[in-house]
Parts: C-alpha cells; sequence; structure tokens
C-alpha cells in the first residue's frame, strides 16, 4: 500500500475540521478551491458496568484533549493488528462510517484525524471482551486503495483512505461503503464513486463497483476532480448505470436488502457539481444501481453551482411529484413499515436558498412517493440569497414530554439512531448560532421522534450551544454524565436496546474543541409492550359443554395500542371466542373473556377405531358371496360374521389431539392464546381436558 502522492505546492495546514466545514466557511469558495485544500491537507501529518435507562454511561477513550500546540488531538493505539486488547483504542476521529454486525460487534472504518490525517484502518468492537481490535487497513494515515479485481473478494483489498463516506449493513451483516473524498487507485486525490462490500465472516474487502481511478486533473484541484454519473432510464437498472462521485448521501436499506441514497455533494451527468437531490438504489443480488427520482442535472447560483429546490406539495400526502430539495448532512432512518425518513441537512429549500434545513421528509416505499411531514419549506430570511448555517431555532418544550409545538431546529452533521419501534433519536450536531459570532455552533441535545404521533421530545442534554462534556467515572451511568457538544460522530445500536456515540469534532470534558476519540453507551428507555396472563390455567368440559377463562393483558412503558386476540392447538371438535375481540389498554390492565366450546356430535371418528356399519357391510357381503357358492352353508357363516362384526360396534381407541366422543380416557391440549399489536406478540396457555 503506498501514499498518495500530493501536488508540489502542498504545504499550507488548514485548520478547520471535516471537508463540509471547509465548503461551509465561506460560502464564496468553490468547490474547486474545496478540493485543493483537501490534496494539501492530504499530505500533512500529526506530530506524534451497566448502564441505567435514560443515563449515559462514558466507556472509553479519552475526556481531555492534548495540548493546543498538537491540535488538541486525543491519543489511539493499534496494537497488533488481529489481536484484541485492552489496551487498543482507536486514534481520534471524525466523519468516519461505521456499522453493527450480526454478532452486535461494533466497527468503524477511515475518517478524519488531528491535523487532516485520513484513515483507512478498520477496526472492531469485540462486545463479549470490551475490547478493540484493528482489522485492517494501515496504521499510517493518507493511504491510497487496494482494489484487486472487481467483484472478487481477496485479503489484500483495502479502500484509500477517506471521510464522509456513505454506509450500508446488508442483511447478511455485511459492510457497504461508497465514494467520499480521499486517494483513487492512481495516484490522485478527489471525490469518488467506488463502492466496497466488506464480509466480515472472511474479513476481506470486495470492489464492487464505480471507478478506481480518477481523472489526473484532480491533482491539481481543476473542477474536474470527480467521476460523473450514468443515470441511464429513471427506474431501470443497468451494468453500466452508477451514482456520480460524491460526499454525505443520506442512507437507508428497505426490507428486501437492497441499499438506497439520497443526494450528498458531488456530481451530476453533466459535470455539475454542488449540492444534488437525486435518487438511488443498489440491488445488493443483481450488482445493479438503479436512479429511483430525483434530477440527473442540477441549476446553480452565485456561490455552488447545484441547488434543485425542494417540492413539498401537501404536508402529511405523499405524491409523485414530491421530492426533498438538494442537500447533504441529514438524519435519515426507517420506520417499522420499511418507510424511510430524513431531517434536515444542509441544502436548498423551496425556491432554491441555501441553508440549514429543519424539514421532515418521509419516503413511502410502496408507493415510491415522498411526504413532506413538517418544518419549514423555507430557510430564515437571512439566509436567502446569502446562504448561512444558522437555521431556524429549536422550540424545546418540557425535557421529556412529546408535543405537537416542539422541534429541534434547523440542523446538520447530528448522529442518529433508530429504536426497535422505528422511532428516531438523534444527538447533536451543528444548529443556529454560526451567525451570531459562536465560532462553534455545536449542541448536545438528545431527541426523539415518534412516527405514530408527530412529535418530538427534547430528552437530554443542553439547549444551549458550545456545551462541554460531563464524563463522570468510566463505566458508571449518572443523571449528570453526558457527552460534549459534537458533530460527525458515529453511532451503533445493540441489541440489548442501548445506543452508542463514538468520537466527532467538538467539546472535551475541559471545553476545549478538537478531534474526539471517546467512546459513550446511552441506555434507550424500555420500549412500550405488555403482558398477557390467564386465570384460570386449566379447564375441564364434557361434549357439548363449554368453558371460560379471563385474559388479562397489562400494559408497560406507556402501552396504548390496540391488541388483537387468536388460539390455536384446540382439538377438532372445539372452538374459541373473545369478548371483547380486541381490547385497548391505557393506564391499567384490561380484560377479555376467552370461550372455548366442545361440540355436542356423538362420536369423533378416531384413528385405530371400527366403527359398526363399515364391519357390517363387510359382514354382508362376504355372507352373500358365500351363499352364492355354497347355500347350504350359508345361513350359519352370516350368522357367524354378524356375530363377529356385533362386538366391533362399541370399539373405542384414539390418541391424544382427537376428541374422546364418548368412553375411554379424558384427552388433554395445551390451548396456545396469541395476543398481537403490531410487530409485539405475547402469548399465555390454557390446559383444556376434554371429558
Amino acid at each position: 500500500m503506498s501514499s498518495l502522492s500530493l501536488p508540489s505546492d502542498s504545504s499550507v495546514l488548514i485548520h478547520s475540521g471535516a471537508t463540509w466545514r471547509l465548503m461551509r466557511r465561506s460560502h464564496s469558495v468553490s468547490f474547486d478551491a474545496v478540493v485543493l485544500l483537501g490534496a494539501m491537507a492530504w499530505g500533512m501529518a500529526c506530530s506524534s458496568a451497566s448502564a441505567q435507562t435514560n443515563e449515559w454511561t462514558w466507556m472509553g477513550g479519552s475526556s481531555t484533549l492534548l495540548a493546543p500546540s498538537i491540535g488538541y488531538c486525543a491519543s489511539g493505539n493499534y496494537g497488533t493488528l488481529g489481536i484484541p486488547s485492552s489496551g487498543n483504542y482507536p486514534s481520534p476521529r471524525e466523519a468516519d462510517a461505521a456499522w453493527t454486525d450480526t454478532s452486535g460487534n461494533r466497527w468503524l472504518f477511515g475518517g478524519y484525524g488531528c491535523f487532516y490525517w485520513m484513515f483507512n484502518d478498520l477496526w472492531k468492537f469485540d462486545v463479549s471482551a470490551n475490547e478493540w481490535v484493528w482489522i485492517s487497513g494501515s496504521d499510517t494515515p493518507n493511504q491510497n486503495g487496494l482494489y484487486g479485481t472487481l467483484g472478487t473478494p481477496a485479503a489484500g483489498n483495502v479502500p484509500s483512505a477517506r471521510i464522509n463516506s456513505s454506509s450500508w449493513t446488508d442483511q447478511n451483516g455485511n459492510f457497504w461503503l461508497f465514494g467520499g473524498v480521499g486517494g483513487s487507485g492512481n495516484d490522485v486525490f478527489g471525490i469518488l464513486n467506488d463502492l466496497w462490500e466488506f464480509n466480515p465472516s472472511i474479513s476481506e474487502w470486495t470492489w464492487v463497483a464505480g471507478s478506481n481511478v480518477l481523472p489526473v486533473s484532480c491533482a491539481r484541484g481543476s473542477s474536474q476532480c470527480g467521476i460523473y454519473g450514468v443515470y441511464g432510464t429513471l427506474g431501470t437498472g443497468s451494468a453500466t448505470t452508477s451514482p456520480g462521485s460524491r460526499v454525505l448521501a443520506t442512507t437507508w436499506k428497505d426490507k428486501n436488502g437492497n441499499l438506497w441514497f439520497f443526494g450528498g455533494y458531488g456530481y451530476d451527468s453533466t459535470g455539475g457539481y454542488g449540492y444534488l437531490n437525486d435518487f438511488w438504489q443498489f440491488n445488493v443480488a443483481n450488482r445493479v444501481w438503479t436512479w429511483m427520482g430525483g434530477s440527473s442535472t442540477c441549476q446553480g447560483n452565485g456561490y455552488t453551482s447545484c441547488f434543485e429546490p425542494g417540492i413539498y406539495g401537501t404536508k402529511g400526502t405523499p405524491a409523485a411529484g414530491n421530492i426533498p430539495g438538494a442537500r447533504y448532512e441529514t438524519v435519515s432512518w426507517t420506520d417499522v413499515d420499511g418507510n424511510f425518513w430524513l431531517y434536515g441537512g444542509s441544502g436548498a429549500d423551496s425556491a432554491g436558498n441555501i441553508g440549514t434545513l429543519n424539514d421532515l421528509w418521509q419516503y413511502n416505499v410502496s408507493l415510491g412517493q415522498w411526504a413532506w411531514m413538517g418544518g419549514n419549506t423555507t430557510v430564515p430570511p437571512g439566509c436567502v440569497g446569502n446562504g448561512c448555517d444558522n437555521g431556524w431555532p429549536a422550540v424545546y418544550g418540557t425535557l421529556s414530554v412529546p408535543a405537537s409545538a416542539n422541534w429541534p431546529g434547523g440542523r446538520l452533521s447530528a448522529t442518529g439512531w433508530t429504536d426497535s419501534f422505528g422511532n428516531l433519536w438523534f444527538f447533536g450536531g451543528s444548529g443556529p448560532g454560526w451567525g451570531t459570532g459562536e465560532p462553534y455552533p455545536y449542541l448536545n441535545d438528545l431527541w426523539e421522534f415518534h412516527p405514530s404521533t408527530g412529535e418530538w421530545a427534547w430528552m437530554g442534554g443542553s439547549n444551549i450551544v458550545g456545551q462541554a462534556g460531563s464524563y463522570g467515572n468510566l463505566g458508571s451511568a449518572s443523571p449528570a454524565n453526558i457527552p460534549g457538544a459534537r458533530l460527525e460522530s458515529v453511532e451503533w445500536n445493540d441489541s440489548s436496546g442501548n445506543i452508542w456515540l463514538f468520537g466527532g469534532f467538538g467539546f472535551d470534558s475541559m471545553g476545549n474543541t478538537g478531534v474526539l476519540n471517546d467512546l459513550w453507551r446511552y441506555q434507550l428507555p424500555a420500549p412500550p409492550n405488555f403482558t398477557l396472563s390467564a386465570s384460570p390455567t386449566s379447564l375441564s368440559l364434557n361434549s357439548g359443554s363449554q368453558g371460560n377463562a379471563t385474559l388479562t393483558v397489562t400494559p408497560q412503558n406507556g402501552f396504548n395500542s390496540t391488541v388483537s386476540f387468536a388460539c390455536s392447538g384446540l382439538p377438532a371438535n372445539a372452538t374459541c371466542s373473545f369478548n371483547p375481540k380486541t381490547v385497548t389498554p391505557s393506564a391499567a390492565a384490561v380484560t377479555t373473556q376467552l370461550t372455548i366450546a366442545i361440540s355436542a356430535q356423538a362420536s369423533v371418528v378416531r384413528s385405530g377405531s371400527h366403527p359398526f356399519l363399515p364391519a357390517t357391510g363387510f359382514a354382508l357381503a362376504a355372507s352373500l358371496i358365500v351363499w352364492k357358492r355354497r347355500r347350504v352353508l350359508g345361513g350359519a357363516l352370516l350368522v357367524v360374521l354378524l356375530a363377529g362384526a356385533m362386538p366391533l360396534t362399541g370399539c373405542g381407541g384414539g390418541g391424544t389431539g382427537s376428541g374422546r366422543g364418548g368412553g375411554g380416557s379424558p384427552q388433554s391440549y395445551t390451548v396456545t392464546v396469541t395476543a398481537t399489536s403490531g410487530t409485539l406478540q405475547q402469548t399465555a396457555t390454557v390446559t383444556l381436558v376434554e371429558n
């Protein structure tokens, strides 16, 4: 693996943070200059317990940054490749990519470090051992990629060092990485459109699609610094279709395992560059990109050449013509129905003015349509014609209380999670304050959004920008603990309902700003649920009778949804019913009556029984045959056959699971009652004894 060759004039250190901050310091700076500054920065190197609900726990990393003389960086330790150790820890970084595998382990790749190091190292946090392990890539920054053969995994393959890429996890727990800013396979720095897959089971990377080289003119920071998009036909994928180079797109995964993204900052089909609003799907099974919506070309204005405005339509109503404005650095999540959501970001409003947005959108996957769900359709008046980072202010309301008036305000670069019920949680990011003299308008507030009610709740942190972190004791949860204000952290969910946060650019415990490597865990409030119980738990019934049991639904954690019922395991001659058929608990338990009824039919034919009529028929047929051939003996034989058939009339028998039907021992059945509310299911059992 080789380090990137640099232009001869790459001698200026730019102290501004990740790529988007370079772009946003002055909207008059062209994207050409951004790429040139990035190329210059590329060559610079640095000198060298159990959580409680609703509480943060500092789990690792440094609570303080180092001295200003070395750029306010924390420290990391790679250890030995492939060997976990309690002493291992990733170096400070922001704008990296992360995912959780099927075993619940946390992974992160690349990112931006102190003094603009760019990484291509891959790390795993082993949750069972509570240790980090360096898996692949280099411990030396600013490395080119090793692409290998397209579509073929190999131990030597690795993406280049990069920042602000887009990422997903597929249904098999494999990690996918697209684009970002970094080095290509031909030793050129720029904006990428390569797609990679990492398989944790074999620990190998595969270059799947996109270009492994960039135009050589990128090395000098010209406008030709990336790959143009090949859009093809809207809604139709092909082997030649491919998105253009970009950073900071918004990503989702659908129920079929396909990967989706919206917008970002990069290149259209003709070489226009800036804010994009195109919408793409990648079919993991077929390895094909499909352009699904938005524009393949972009409009421009004074300070960026792309600014496609949003088409909002009617609030809450999906429509074929609706589309969010071009943007990047949003918060996104997927609800329990598989619909996609996005919030805010930096981009264009309904008039094409650029600012920090506070609009909320839903994409209905089954309809293939967008709906504007709330927030403002325009940026604040001061942003019009100028562009600004200020955005609309937040309405916090009362801590932990959802309300229709609450709204997080203009926001970008926040860190987001989805809980098990499809609710959105997000933390921090950049909000209103940039235009008021505050050099770092970063927040550490925590928000929750409920799609079912359309309400936001401010759940923790401060409503004032620039807050230092309160770390407490390592590994110990406390109501006083809170990460410092920051942006561009990475996030994970775990299988126990916890959310995790790592690094970013922001404030340490002393109020100093820099690139962080602290690791945090927050246990989400227990999700709404319910329990189901039956009384009595056993019924003894005769044929033609019925019995009742009371089913009790007890709400937990604010559960207040409708519950329906069904039963299974009944014998063939029994039925069940419920009165009422559905219940809706709120603050207290509710009940319904289960009735099991046994049919009054005389007998149920059982396996191995010998009813009279078939046996008698056989006897008569045999008698006639004998009578015809041996008339003298016919009468005697008939008597014998009938006599032999008579005892069969009352024969019983039959096993568990069939009706008893008179005579024999009682039969026992386990009847399972299933209570269902949305994706939630609870069961209770009743033993049925049929006499």
